[in-house]
């Protein structure tokens, strides 16, 4: 029998081949009060709505759409499955106790990581390198962020660092995916765009916190820009001093952040509404899907495959059609095959 779902897929792959990004931008959860933090179309028709819970340890939220409940709804808590990628600032402009305050509470957070967290480190200044590959073992990032120091060579390539957190969580990361980077100046060098950087990090459906620490060449803006783009949340710690309880903070949400899943009926260029609820709290948002599709690469390989394997049984029939009437012909002449 054929699945209705998955033959909807290969039609949308092989018609028009786009992926659906629609993501709901944020300033960070009230407290009290669910959040819709990001609606994610990349698996179209499958959606992904991001939620923030005023507590944690609780029941999964319901959700509607249009009005309407949704059918094969798939609730699960973050918390029990998260892949964080932490980048680390150690450019020359975070010499002296920003760095050691960053690194100290960077420590702190892996420490305090579920068991059955990933944590992966990642170091920018004028080069983005992976330092500890995201993993359930803590002692390598803790070894590593030890050994950090401050870059001699001048650069700050901020949106490179995050394509290659991004890109790294999308090979090896649960489901669950967040990013953190803490820096105290901006990007000056990278290869990137911060555009790049926010559509990689999409496409890994992966949530950006940004922390930023006040000096001479602070830029917020940029910041708060792809942490709201990707479903996260902006900081600005008022010193390095401030950073072990932004880290706590963010372990806070991330344990308290559900991830929503449905197929959906709606079509390319309607608008999605969706809203969730729980104990009498509400939270509602909206995106239009865009008219363009782009289906992802596993539906779209799903359709080439299916296109081939057409094209195969095409080819037979012919070939069978030409010999079926051969032989009729040589059977009416009365001649025989050689």
């Amino acid at each position: 029998m054929v699945n209705p779902l998955r033959e909807r897929r290969l039609v949308v792959a092989a018609g028009s081949l786009a992926v659906l990004l629609g993501f709901i931008g944020s300033a960070g959860a009230s407290a009290g009060k669910i959040e819709i933090r990001r609606i994610d179309t990349a698996s179209y028709p499958l959606i992904g709505v991001m939620v923030v819970m005023p507590v944690a340890g609780t029941k999964a939220p319901t959700l509607t759409e249009a009005g309407q409940s949704v059918s094969g709804l798939i609730a699960a808590n973050l918390a029990d499955q998260e892949s964080v990628a932490l980048v680390v600032d150690h450019s020359q402009s975070m010499h002296g106790l920003s760095l050691a305050a960053a690194k100290r509470a960077a420590e702190a957070f892996v420490a305090e990581k579920q068991s059955a967290d990933q944590i992966g480190v990642f170091a920018v200044a004028s080069q983005a390198t992976l330092l500890a590959s995201v993993s359930r073992d803590a002692s390598q990032s803790d070894s590593v962020l030890q050994s950090l120091s401050i870059d001699p060579r001048y650069g700050t390539v901020l949106w490179d660092a995050v394509r290659l957190a991004a890109n790294s969580l999308r090979s090896h990361g649960l489901r669950g995916r967040t990013i953190i980077l803490v820096t105290d100046g901006q990007n000056t060098t990278s290869k990137a765009t911060l555009e790049d950087a926010i559509k990689t990090a999409r496409d890994a459906h992966a949530a950006v916190y940004t922390i930023g620490i006040p000096d001479a060449t602070y830029r917020p803006r940029p910041l708060e820009e792809l942490a709201a783009a990707t479903g996260g949340h902006f900081y600005r710690a008022a010193s390095s001093s401030h950073l072990p309880s932004i880290y706590r903070e963010i372990g806070s949400e991330l344990r308290r952040t559900w991830l929503l899943e449905y197929p959906t009926a709606d079509r390319p260029g309607d608008v999605l509404r969706v809203e969730v609820q729980y104990k009498g709290e509400r939270a509602s948002a909206a995106t239009t899907l865009p008219l363009k599709l782009e289906a992802p690469a596993s539906n779209a390989n799903e359709a080439l495959t299916l296109l081939r394997d057409l094209a195969y049984v095409a080819a037979a029939l012919v070939v069978g059609t030409a010999v079926v009437r051969t032989a009729r012909r040589l059977r009416g002449s009365g001649g025989t095959f050689q």
